[in-house]
């Protein structure tokens, strides 16, 4: 989901957070630490919560917490966080995971690869939500990296999900031969 600031992206989310509680799933929301004091104040019983009769539980951790091996975030214990258990993980400001793996000259683990490798791709089958108010990327790899989380990296799931006529890679090298063939003109 990408729009602008403001417009509601939060509680379009929460309401699809609701949704996924309401049967019994676990739900995770990524984001940078600056937004933990908002996601967690729609789910803590807080006098400024607007929404509090809805009893949501979800977990909070930040993007940096991927690339944690230990310790404590938001109340939750990394060492022995079932990472691979969230039906449901809510990503704002998703296009921080915009460098995805191999794009750096150093392909080291990184935040992306963590997330695909320990919690999207691991245990149960894991939907996620993209939130962000950057919707231009810099470069047209940056959106198929990020779209490439919502498919667990596999192209053949969003082929049948988009239903497309050429397969999803076919479309991301002629995206990359035309961009080419124009510079040289």
């Amino acid at each position: 989901m990408a729009d602008s600031v403001g417009l509601g992206k939060t509680f379009t989310a929460l309401a699809v957070i609701k949704y996924y509680e309401n049967r019994n799933k676990s739900v995770l929301v990524l984001c940078p630490k600056k937004l933990a004091e908002t996601w967690n104040t729609y789910k803590d019983n807080y006098v400024n919560n607007p929404i509090a009769a809805d009893r949501l539980n979800y977990d909070v951790l930040f993007h940096t917490d991927l690339s944690r091996p230990s310790g404590t975030s938001n109340g939750l214990d990394l060492d022995r966080l079932n990472w691979g258990n969230y039906d449901l993980v809510v990503i704002d400001e998703s296009h921080n995971f915009r460098n995805g793996a191999g794009t750096h000259a150093n392909t080291q683990e990184n935040r992306y690869i963590k997330l695909m490798d320990k919690v999207i791709r691991t245990g149960v089958r894991t939907k996620v939500l993209m939130l962000s108010a950057t919707p231009v990327n810099n470069r047209f790899t940056d959106l198929k990296n990020q779209l490439a989380i919502a498919y667990e990296g596999n192209p053949e799931f969003i082929n049948e999900a988009l239903d497309t006529k050429k397969p999803i890679d076919e479309n991301w090298r002629n995206y990359h031969d035309r961009k080419r063939s124009y510079r040289t003109l």
